[in-house]
């Protein structure tokens, strides 16, 4: 979501609104409802949020906090003018009431660089705020929040070094889905270690998808149950049709698939699909089996990344169907164990266990087919042999955003966010 330089011109708050379809009420009863008690409080703006499920009106409505001389849309180091926006109601009797703080905002800046921006932008049913900020690292950030029933749908954040043109993250996280990644660049290294001076080729670009990383899974499921649960929306689901297939040629989704879970940095639940398996080969490396690699964290504040970067601290686990740990690339510091349990008819489910929590992780399902070869290996980055950068990473999940629930044998992302009416829904008290 990086916002071009030559956009970012000037402080200021925008924001855009469907044409309203119904006639508003006056702004004085808004500001009554709103604003009863509070100095310097007024209503800035009022926009059209659509029907609730009820077929209830909702407005969104900005509130000035400092008084209508205030700059609201220009910022100072240390000093802002507060405003605020509210999830308002209206009855079908003409009256109004406000339901939910949506967001507090105050823009001071955001950095150094006094280049902070919000956009806040309302539609129908949907209220999206997009922030920038920082110095010579920037910053953005956007929120995509329904309005009824009220819930977050998605966050983005991105950064970049102004600097130079390769050094640049992008990250996406939809709720709806339970779904995320991650794509971010930073240049090559010089053969001297050092970061290039101009460094306007792009650098390499690096990809991986996120493995949510849920610590409240159902206690039961974790103690036995993932045996005979299948994992369901609430896990990573990647395909031999589909990103990231990073060795080999794509094939049908059915042809392999890999689910992955994580409870803590250190315990992963994996369901494997494969409609060919094979157990045994001359090496075990031909054999269908799971890839674990690990290694250091990096990402596009590293100025700069070399060929083959910290590849003495990778480390690979060879994992066979029948819970086999293999020791592969790398030098292991730490230890991996598995417990598999075959699932007639539907797969293979593992739970892995860490001794160490990584920095960063890629699975890999290697899926063989003929015994003699590995056909194609199907992961959950972009993975380069030996190649820390082409690690990927976990998304920890807040648990005031939803649950993971076992339905009908099939474990399943479940969202029931909770608000309180003075607390802002999304961004900062």
């Amino acid at each position: 979501m990086r916002i071009p330089t030559q956009v970012i011109v000037a402080l200021a708050v925008t924001l855009c609104a469907t044409t309203a379809t119904a006639k508003k009420p006056p702004t004085a009863q808004f500001e009554n409802a709103i604003c009863k008690g509070r100095a310097k409080c007024f209503v800035r703006h009022v926009f059209d949020g659509g029907k609730d499920e009820k077929g209830a009106q909702n407005y969104v409505v900005e509130i000035g906090l400092a008084g209508k001389k205030a700059k609201y849309d220009e910022a100072s180091m240390g000093h802002c003018a507060k405003h605020r926006y509210w999830l308002v109601k209206a009855g079908s009797d003409g009256t109004i009431e406000p339901s939910q703080l949506l967001l507090s905002l105050c823009n001071d800046g955001y950095g150094s660089r006094m280049m902070g921006e919000d956009h806040v932008a309302v539609s129908a049913n949907q209220l999206t705020w997009q922030q920038t900020g920082g110095s010579a690292w920037m910053w953005d950030q956007s929120t995509t929040l329904q309005l009824s029933p009220l819930r977050v749908l998605a966050e983005n954040t991105g950064g970049w070094w102004t600097l130079g043109l390769a050094n640049h993250e992008q990250a996406s996280w939809n709720w709806k889905s339970f779904s995320g990644r991650v794509s971010w660049s930073s240049p090559r290294c010089r053969a001297d270690g050092t970061a290039p001076s101009d460094a306007k080729d792009g650098g390499s670009t690096y990809e991986y998808a996120y493995i949510p990383e849920v610590g409240n899974l159902p206690p039961t499921f974790r103690k036995g149950g993932w045996k005979k649960t299948s994992l369901g929306s609430c896990s990573l689901n990647v395909d031999t049709a589909h990103r990231f297939v990073v060795h080999g040629k794509r094939g049908d989704a059915k042809d392999a698939s890999m689910r992955v879970v994580a409870a803590s940095p250190t315990e992963y639940y994996v369901e494997i699909r494969d409609d060919h398996r094979v157990v045994d080969a001359e090496k075990w490396i031909w054999q269908d089996h799971l890839e674990v690699w690990t290694g250091p964290r990096l990402d596009y504040m590293s100025h700069c990344i070399a060929s083959h970067d910290d590849a003495d601290r990778l480390s690979q686990w060879g994992i066979l169907l029948d819970g086999t740990v293999k020791t592969g690339y790398g030098q292991h510091t730490a230890s991996a164990k598995a417990e598999v349990y075959r699932a007639k008819g539907v797969g293979i489910r593992m739970k892995i266990t860490l001794s160490k929590p990584p920095r960063a992780v890629t699975f890999v399902y290697s899926d063989s087919d003929d015994g003699k070869s590995q056909e194609r290996l199907v992961a959950t980055s972009d993975l380069k042999y030996g190649h820390a950068a082409t690690l990927g990473r976990l998304k920890p999940i807040d648990a005031h955003r939803g649950s993971c629930r076992v339905t009908k044998g099939r474990l399943d992302w479940r969202p029931h966010q909770t608000f309180k009416p003075g607390v802002p829904a999304i961004g900062y008290p």
